[in-house]
């Protein structure tokens, strides 16, 4: 057998996917918070249903965790392979760079500091729990959810939060990919 080295070329950094993949990963998790409150209407009115209901339980809360932790990795991947071209690309991203909050130890949760778009995917990767925003509560199965998501985890005995603003962070994946 015969090993094909495709180390040195620029058009392939990181371990290859396929070229659409990011792009209807995106799609996905867009269509899932936008789509969200026509489901939860449909949940609550008389024409609603079990269907409803079950599609919230079932899929919501694990696609949105699937969908976060594949664009996570493989970004991460493709940015550690050919760091150079996300640093030439950086100074284009001013306004987008943001795209949520750490609060990096939740026993101070008054110093708080923007999320940044590389921070994110670490965060995404290293969560221990995720959280939904939904519009109204207790449950997690009432109202529609909010284009956020909040992550936990712990990294040098410190507990941490961060949340991420779904439409800044999909914007983001669609400038890097």
């Amino acid at each position: 057998m015969t090993e094909i080295d495709l180390r040195s070329n620029q058009g392939f950094g990181g371990i290859r996917t396929e070229d659409q993949l990011i792009s209807i990963e995106i799609y996905r998790l867009l269509t899932i918070f936008a789509g969200s409150p026509k489901i939860a209407a449909l949940q609550e009115s008389a024409e609603g249903g079990c269907v409803y209901s079950w599609s919230v339980r079932s899929f919501e809360y694990p696609e949105i965790g699937r969908i976060l932790v594949t664009l996570a990795a493989i970004l991460r991947n493709g940015w550690d392979s050919n760091p150079k071209r996300i640093r030439s690309e950086m100074p284009t991203w001013d306004s987008l760079e943001s795209v949520g909050l750490l609060i990096p130890n939740l026993k101070r949760p008054s110093e708080s500091e923007p999320l940044s778009f590389r921070e994110s995917l670490r965060k995404i990767l290293h969560a221990s729990a995720m959280n939904l925003d939904r519009s109204e509560g207790p449950s997690i199965y009432d109202g529609h959810l909010n284009p956020r998501v909040h992550l936990y985890g712990e990294k040098q005995a410190y507990n941490w939060k961060a949340t991420l603003e779904i439409y800044d962070w999909a914007k983001m994946v669609h400038t890097l990919s």
